[in-house]
């Protein structure tokens, strides 16, 4: 079931906790942990962050008025680095308001937790399959 959600300028439209999307969330945050692990790691406050980012990108389905559009959660990880730069930058309110609109169960960190190995098994064997877009490409020439 999908729930409307909307505060301020922002609104989206949630899924439903699933084993769907928590594996989603685990690949977001593969993806954080590859291309920001410094940041995604620094104490208890940023690995709580992790979480709550990776199950708001895995549960929204629309939105309207975030200041970033919602990755794939295949996309290259320094597609989603750039997108946790602009969360942790943004307005924890709405961040925090958009969480308890999720109302997800209480275990759902470690169910997170429990399907990172195979998120970032599968990350790696996307990445040997593609080029990272914001590399660039040795020439030879300047």
């Amino acid at each position: 079931m999908n729930q409307a959600f909307s505060v301020d300028k922002v609104s989206a439209t949630f899924l439903s906790t699933t084993d769907d999307v928590l594996m989603n969330a685990a690949r977001y945050q593969a993806r954080v942990l590859e291309s920001r692990v410094g940041s995604a790691l620094e104490g208890t406050p940023m690995q709580q962050n992790l979480i709550n980012f990776s199950l708001i990108l895995a549960h929204v389905t629309q939105t309207t008025g975030l200041p970033f559009y919602v990755p794939d959660p295949l996309a290259h990880p320094e597609t989603i680095g750039q997108v946790w730069d602009t969360y942790i930058a943004g307005d924890a309110t709405v961040w925090a308001q958009m969480l308890r609109a999720i109302n997800a169960p209480l275990m759902t960190a470690d169910q997170i937790h429990d399907k990172l190995l195979q998120a970032t098994e599968e990350m790696h064997a996307l990445s040997a399959h593609s080029a990272s877009p914001f590399k660039r490409k040795v020439t030879g020439k300047r």
